[in-house]
């Protein structure tokens, strides 16, 4: 008798830890769903396709992890799957708010304490208290930073060489000599003219390749925000890396 209590309780309690979980990833769907509504609502020039898309993926795999823990919850799970469905649940949570920009220090904790790649741990922990810097929030950091990306002044013409060599010092400065075949893209006038226009676009891939194109000392000052945004997509990777395999394993547990 005193076994049988025992597996009841054991029972009772793996059903119960299902439910919870459940009731998180119900709610985390919930906040999915009127992301995406506020996303449709917004101006036509802050959401492009691939936000939708991406707020899309992220609802169809809660509905998916959903209707897994539903199960689970039904049939009373082992102590294996109620862990799987606990990370499942948590991986998802720390995507989604790693993806919105917010602080995320209580959900990487989770994941942490649930057994996630440690690799994946430490591209996250540098933003776990700020938050993942959003391609606005990097538009405005290049913005601050134009300036110390300007080439530096041209130097005065001589005043030698009487009218004449004035004449051809002022020819110099509209006149620009540009030798057969070189490339245009390379010019580091057009470089900062299209960064600017991508500062405004907040288009983070194209100010990089923009980056590349101009002179070696403009390269330098711009190499913190370069790196800055290496570390940003690799937090972004790693949530999303945690989240894919914290699904397979419960689908694995759930299949055994």
């Amino acid at each position: 008798m005193a076994r049988l209590d025992g597996i009841a309780v054991a029972a009772q309690s793996a059903k119960e830890h299902a439910d919870a979980a459940l009731a998180a990833a119900q709610s985390a769907g919930k906040r999915a769903d009127e992301a995406a509504a506020a996303a449709k609502s917004a101006p036509q020039s802050t959401v492009t396709q691939s936000d939708l898309d991406a707020l899309a993926n992220r609802i169809a795999a809660l509905e998916s992890t959903i209707k897994t823990l539903s199960v689970t919850a039904a049939h009373g799970a082992p102590s294996n799957s109620d862990h799987a469905a606990r990370a499942a649940v948590a991986a998802e949570a720390l995507r989604g708010v790693v993806e919105r920009g917010a602080p995320f220090t209580a959900e990487l904790a989770a994941v942490k304490a649930l057994g996630a790649d440690q690799n994946s741990v430490a591209a996250l922990t540098p933003f776990a208290t700020a938050g993942v810097p959003t391609d606005m929030v990097l538009a405005h950091d290049l913005a601050q930073l134009m300036p110390k990306l300007q080439p530096p002044p041209a130097a005065a013409p001589s005043s030698g060489g009487g009218f004449l060599g004035s004449l051809e010092s002022h020819a110099k400065g509209l006149v620009r000599i540009t030798p057969v075949g070189s490339p245009v893209a390379g010019d580091p006038s057009s470089a900062l003219t299209h960064l600017n226009a991508d500062v405004a676009r907040a288009d983070i891939a194209a100010a990089l390749k923009n980056i590349a194109s101009l002179p070696p000392s403009a390269k330098a000052a711009a190499e913190p925000f370069v790196q800055q945004v290496a570390a940003r997509n690799a937090a972004l990777t790693a949530s999303r890396r945690i989240a894919a395999a914290a699904l397979a394993d419960l689908a694995s547990t759930n299949t055994q």
